[in-house]
């Protein structure tokens, strides 16, 4: 029992992870093209990323134009997520 909890944990994470990641994917590319079609869309995905973008930009400015909260997201996401997934399995082997 304790380890199909843990498992179903294990793939929730997955795809939070995805689809966080997805998202970000998606609000980079938006940045890229102003379109007002996609203006709804691109609120959405300002509302989901800005809170974690936010305290990068404020360690890390904009060089040259460029922002890089994005790019530096997306590594900590990965590292978050791999942390999570060894915590997880750890507890699956102890179970």
């Amino acid at each position: 029992m304790a380890n199909e909890i843990i498992t179903i944990l294990y793939y929730l994470v997955i795809w939070a992870f995805r689809i966080y990641t997805a998202i970000v994917f998606v609000d980079i590319i938006l940045s890229w093209l102003p379109l007002p079609q996609l203006a709804r869309l691109k609120e959405f995905t300002v509302r989901m990323t800005e809170p974690l973008y936010r305290p990068i930009r404020r360690l890390i400015p904009a060089a040259f134009g460029i922002d890089f909260s994005p790019a530096i997201l997306l590594v900590l996401l990965g590292l978050v997520e791999q942390i999570i997934m060894r915590i997880l399995l750890r507890l699956a082997t102890m179970l």
